[in-house]
This record gives structure tokens, C-alpha cells and sequence, in this order.
């Protein structure tokens, strides 16, 4: 098991399910979330963007985002969307986008400047659709259908296949093109009225299927299969030959053939991909210098110009060629690494490296008076704010106006400036670097040198009590003291890229990583992984006794999550669209700011917890897993999490080749099948008395 931080866009149904589960009109809600967000007041991961001729156009993305454009995107204003839901298309008629279809758990139309719903039996999400004439409309499903419309999207009908569909439709200008069912090459020549085999079957010599094309015109064509290579055709189809023994790219989001020997594409998950020699050999590169956040698999081409989507609000653009690409509706985005405040008003995040203050509780952030590296902060009982990393250790008594030197040099040896910080619960003050801490009984004015020899700096630190703490390292480092920190014994954790750290007693309390965490109830001995319940700043709520944490969720989104038992179970208490990375909250307990890629958000705890819909997973019926095909990264979602359960891998002869046991309380979690073979696989879940299976590709 491992955990992964992409989505890939396929079975968006499954998603669609999960979002549309009765849980409150409040909680899920994108934008009703959002109390205050900055640096933007939406926040989404756009999927899909058309401009038309006129320079009219919108983009669309998660957490219900619709972003419209009338001067061919230089400039965007969000307007209202059909629903409160996930949009994973957009798609404007030849005519222009006045006429329009958006794709999410359900479908739309816009006509006249209203959107209406297109209601008809067997819907699901699709993985693409093709407008082709001001009537005919194709929507790509992806498994053994697809779906064609004469009537400009009102009304549909289903064209079977006779096995799953491989690699993308590539539709070509007349509004002709291919497909692949299962390795088979097929060709339509009524716009998609129907559709008939080439007479070439895709055999690489294994269990290798076709995973990308593009076609430059009716004869010209070019492949990229699950054994990552790439092949070209000249004579439509009927013969392929292979351009490059060597695999030169691990994965291919889409590619487009600009010319005979011009084509051009995105990388999982943020680079641009480049061929001059008509597909024999690529080059990767970043399509913006100062970083790509994840492209994703749609795009817009309008002539000769190209609109990308992206994670974190990003749209691409390039004005020709494919090259020189800028972001539309620009903003600086920076990791929130720590959040600390000294009143529900004013406090303070470390964006990447440069530290901001709000003063209004979070609808505003502005740059506190600080350049010099920053490892981590705090906030003393005086108020003053504290820095540490870089060239010292710095002390601000007027709210980051100006600083002076805090822990004085001259006790610092071997020049280990203390880079971590943290407050035990009686207020004394503990900070580390790799070989040393730095302890302080009286509110930060002397300090005590501990030499501890770990070699390490911990990503973490929690004390329970002024006596017992804990700590945690990116390589599976866990330490723990019984002496107040003046000495140390390492253990070795059970996995890597450690995050977080929390006890609730003495020898019972979880270490954690982004999504998964791992409960010892002996001190560290021995450790139980519950998937999908890890999260970054586990923190006390003393209020109502709650523990809060920020979680990391599938698809790079983020949920506040709450438990009210010591984290036995937990509850979500409101989702974002971007991933958290880091959490605080304030004094009184009102607020808990949560900050990540991207974006620092603030929840009203008052508000959230008061609510009686907060979501949870239970109410799921069946066992989910998605994305089907996968490459090797799936994940799962338990129908029952109230319960233990067991989870196993079956191959085709129904045989057991991986099996696990899981705690109650286990919501979701991830399974990494990169190392079984290319095939069909069962997902099988038992809990009690019953039971569920799903059926999985493997390319």
C-alpha cells in the first residue's frame, strides 16, 4: 500500500456518487464552504476549458466552479453553475458557446443563456465529448459504449461495443476518426454512426494496449501503449511500425500532431512533451518556469492556440506553436508549511519562506517585515512571534514590524541553529535541530542546550505531558522521551514521509503521513495502518474535547476532519478542492485555519461542529475503487467503516494474492498494484455478514 497524490479523471461516476451521498446541503458545498479563503475566493481544480472564435468561453472544475470569459481569457469572472457539483466538461457547439454541454454526475445544456438538465437512462460521467456538427454531439464513455446525440445534446442514444475501449477517440476534422476496442483498430466514416474494423490488431508482443493516439488526417496517425512506446501509421490504420525501441516517457496525458513531424503533449502530472522528428524521440520541460501545478487530461486548441487546465485555479495558455506558455488569471502560490495565531484575529503562516500576518482573522494576508530563510514559527504567550531556520533564530515584540536575535548565538554549538519549535503543555518552550535542543521554562528569555545526537530533524513533535513526548522524521524515524526531552530513544516507524505525530495516552497514539496513520497502543512497538485517516497538526480542541486535523484527500483535495472519541472514529467535517498541508487553530477554538497548496482557508468551528449533517463514509452502500482501468494507483472506499473488515485481491481464478485486515473506523485508503501484471483483478470486501466486489483493469 502507498499513497498517491493523483486522480485519474476516468469512472468520475464513482466521485459523482460519493459527492451526491444526502449529507447536507452546507457541507460538501464548494463555494458554501468557504468562509474565508485567500489568496482567491474560489478555489477549484479546473478540468476542462472552450473558447470559441468570438473570444467567448468558460473553464469548469471541482468544488462546482464556473469561470467565463469574453475576451478569449485574458481576463475570467465566475458565474453562476447549474449545480453544486464536480464539472469535469465543458464543450461548445461549432457555432460558438452560446450553445454549450457541461458534464459532471449529471449532464447540461445551455441554450439561450439557460441551463437546462439532459435527463436520460444511462448516463455517467463521460470521458470526453465531441461536438462535431451544430447537431451531432459524442459523448466518449470509455468502457463498452458510447453515446451519440442527433439533436445537439437533448437527446441520446448508446452504440455498444463489442469490449472496452482503448486509448482516447481521436476525431478528426471532417468529424470522422478512430477508435480502439479492446487492441482492435476501428474507423468510422458517417460520423459515428457506426463503426468498422481497419483490420489491425495491436500486438507488441505482450499484454500491452493501446493507451494514446492522435491522427494529423485520415492516413496519418501516431500511438502510445501501455508499454510505453510509440508507434506511427501512413496508410490509415492498417499497418503501425514502431519508432523507438527504448521507452522514453513513463506516461502520456494526451498528444497532439501539429505536423508531419511536430507533436506535442502533456506528462503526468506538469510537464510538456515535444517531438521534431515526427515521434522517434521526445523532450520533456516544464510548461512554466516558475512551476506547473498538475495539467490535466483536457485541453482547447483554437487555431493555432492552445488553453490548458490545471490543479490550484491554473489555466495555460500558448498563442502558437505550443510554446511559451503563460497562466491566465495569475497569482503567486506558495506551500503553507505552519500556522500559528495569538489572538482569533491576528496571527501568522509560513508560506513557503516568507512569513504573513492577518490581523482579520483571515480575510486578508500581508508580508510581515522578515527576508531571511524560514524553517518554522510560534507564537509566545506575550505575543511575539518567533522564527527559526536560516541564519538564526529571530523574535518580533510589534507583529513582524522588526526582529532581533532570539536564541543568542553564543549557546548554540557546532552552529546548529534550532530549526523546529514547539510549546509542551505547561508552556514551556522546545526547539530542535538535528543534534541538539534548545529548552526553555520561562517563556522563551533562557535556554538550556540538550545534546541528542539523533542525527535527524523531526517533522513533528507532540509532548502529552511536561515528561513524555514524541517525534517523528521523513525516514521512518520515531523517537520518544520520558524525561522531558533531555534525552531520546529511536525506534525505527513503519514507513517513510512522516508528518505528524499524537498521543492520547502514554503508550497509545498514531503517527501519521498526509492520508494514512499508524496506531501503536504500546508506546511504539508495534503499529496497525488505518488507511485514509492520517492528516497533517492532529490538534487538541478543549472546548468539546475534540481532536482536529488537516487531511489530505484523494484528487489533491483537503477535508477538516474531527473525532470525539480520541481518535477512534472520525467524522468530516467540510472538504476543499485544494490539499492541505497544514492546520492551526485559534486561542478561543472558534477558528481552525487549514493551509496547503496553494490556499489558506478558514473554518468556523461554531458553525461546523454545531451542524448536525456532517458527513461521514458510512452511508455508502458498496465497495468503490476508482480509477478503473488504473495504471496501479487505486483507490478504495469501504460501504461499511463501523465495522472490521477484511480486504483482499483475487486474480481471475479467483485465487487471494494480497489480503489485509482493517480496523473500524477505516473510511478510505489507497493500493498501489504496480507490481502485479497488466489484467483483470477483483477487489473483495467482507465486513460482518456481508460482503462486496469489484471488478478492475490493470493496464
Amino acid at each position: 500500500f502507498t499513497q498517491i497524490k493523483t486522480m485519474h479523471t476516468r469512472l468520475q461516476i464513482i466521485i459523482s456518487i460519493f459527492m451526491s451521498i444526502s449529507i447536507g446541503q452546507n457541507q460538501l458545498r464548494a463555494q458554501s464552504d468557504i468562509n474565508t479563503s485567500y489568496p482567491r475566493d474560489y478555489i477549484t481544480q479546473f478540468r476542462d476549458i472552450h473558447v470559441d472564435t468570438t473570444g467567448m468561453g468558460y473553464a469548469v472544475g471541482t468544488c462546482s466552479v464556473m469561470r467565463q470569459t469574453t475576451d478569449f481569457g485574458q481576463s475570467w469572472q465566475t458565474v453562476e453553475p447549474p449545480s453544486d457539483a464536480d464539472f469535469q466538461i465543458i464543450e461548445c457547439s461549432p457555432g460558438g458557446c452560446s450553445a454549450a454541454l457541461l458534464a459532471g454526475n449529471k449532464l447540461y445544456r445551455l441554450q439561450n443563456g439557460i441551463w437546462t438538465d439532459v435527463t436520460y437512462d444511462n448516463y455517467v460521467t463521460p470521458n470526453q465529448i465531441y461536438w462535431i456538427t451544430d447537431q451531432i454531439v459524442i459523448q466518449e464513455i470509455g468502457n463498452k459504449t458510447y453515446h451519440r446525440s442527433e439533436d445537439g445534446g437533448m437527446t441520446w442514444t448508446i452504440h455498444d461495443l463489442s469490449n472496452n475501449q482503448r486509448a482516447d477517440m481521436s476525431i478528426l476534422s471532417d468529424g470522422n476518426g478512430y477508435l480502439f476496442v479492446n487492441k482492435e483498430l476501428y474507423k468510422t466514416t458517417d460520423l459515428w454512426k457506426t463503426i468498422e474494423p481497419v483490420g489491425y490488431v495491436h500486438d507488441s508482443g505482450g499484454t500491452f494496449f493501446p493507451l494514446k493516439m492522435t491522427w494529423l488526417n485520415a492516413d496519418k496517425g501516431w500511438l502510445f501503449d501501455s508499454d510505453r512506446k510509440f508507434y506511427a501509421t501512413e496508410d490509415a490504420g492498417m499497418t503501425w511500425t514502431l519508432l523507438n525501441e527504448d521507452q522514453q516517457l513513463t506516461s502520456v496525458n494526451w498528444m497532439v500532431a501539429l505536423s508531419e513531424t511536430h507533436l506535442v503533449g502533456a506528462q503526468v502530472t506538469t510537464l510538456r512533451i515535444e517531438s521534431l522528428d515526427g515521434g522517434i524521440t521526445w523532450t520533456r520541460a516544464p510548461f512554466l518556469e516558475q512551476g506547473t501545478q498538475r495539467v490535466n487530461e483536457r485541453y482547447h486548441r483554437l487555431g493555432d492556440a492552445f488553453y490548458l487546465t490545471g490543479n490550484q485555479n491554473q489555466l495555460l495558455y500558448s498563442a502558437t506553436g505550443f510554446e511559451n506558455f503563460v497562466e491566465l488569471d495569475m497569482f503567486v502560490r506558495s506551500r503553507i508549511h505552519a500556522i500559528s495565531f495569538e489572538t482569533d484575529d491576528i496571527g501568522y503562516a509560513l508560506f513557503s519562506q516568507q512569513i504573513k500576518i492577518t490581523k482579520d482573522a483571515g480575510v486578508t494576508w500581508t508580508d510581515v517585515n522578515q527576508s531571511a530563510p524560514t524553517s518554522d514559527i510560534g507564537v509566545l504567550d506575550d505575543g511575539s512571534l518567533v522564527t527559526l531556520g536560516g541564519l538564526n533564530s529571530f523574535i518580533s515584540t510589534d507583529r513582524g514590524e522588526n526582529f532581533s536575535i532570539w536564541v543568542p548565538e553564543n549557546i548554540i554549538p557546532q552552529n546548529e541553529k534550532p530549526l523546529k519549535f514547539y510549546r509542551k503543555p505547561n508552556g514551556d518552550i522546545y526547539l530542535m535541530s538535528q543534534n541538539y535542543a534548545y529548552l526553555s521554562t520561562d517563556g522563551g528569555l533562557n535556554f538550556s542546550v540538550i545534546q541528542t545526537d539523533l542525527n535527524f530533524l523531526p517533522t513533528d513533535l507532540f509532548f502529552i505531558d511536561i515528561m513524555h513526548g514524541y517525534g517523528v522524521g521523513r525516514s521512518k524515524e520515531f523517537i520518544k522521551t520520558v524525561d522531558g526531552g533531555q534525552s531520546w530513544t529511536q525506534m525505527e516507524a513503519p514507513t517513510n514521509n512522516l508528518v505528524d505525530v499524537y498521543f492520547t495516552e502514554n503508550n497509545r497514539g498514531w503517527i501519521s503521513t498526509a492520508n494514512t496513520r499508524y496506531v501503536t497502543e504500546d508506546g511504539g512497538q508495534n503499529w496497525q495502518p488505518e488507511f485514509g485517516q492520517g492528516g497533517y497538526d492532529f490538534t487538541y480542541r478543549a472546548e468539546d474535547e475534540s481532536i482536529l486535523a488537516s487531511r489530505w484527500a484523494s484528487g489533491n483535495n483537503g477535508h477538516l476532519v474531527l473525532s470525539n472519541d480520541q481518535g477512534i472514529t472520525w467524522k468530516i467535517l467540510t472538504k476543499n478542492c485544494f490539499s492541505y498541508r497544514s492546520g492551526g487553530l485559534s486561542p478561543s477554538g472558534r477558528y481552525f485555519f487549514s493551509g496547503g497548496d496553494g490556499f489558506i482557508v478558514r473554518h468556523d468551528l461554531n458553525e461546523l461542529i454545531t451542524s448536525t449533517s456532517a458527513p461521514t463514509l458510512s452511508t455508502i452502500d458498496k465497495l468503490l475503487a476508482y480509477p478503473n482501468p488504473t495504471y496501479g494507483e487505486l483507490n478504495i472506499i469501504v460501504p461499511n467503516p463501523s465495522v472490521d473488515s477484511y480486504l483482499e485481491i483475487l486474480n481471475l481464478n479467483a485465487q487471494s494474492i494480497h489480503q489485509t485486515n482493517l480496523k473500524a473506523g477505516v473510511t478510505d485508503f489507497k493500493i498501489d498494484l504496480h507490481n502485479l501484471k497488466p489484467g483483470v483483478y477483483f477487489i473483495r470486501w467482507t465486513g460482518q455478514d456481508k460482503t462486496s466486489m469489484v471488478r478492475i483493469v490493470k493496464h
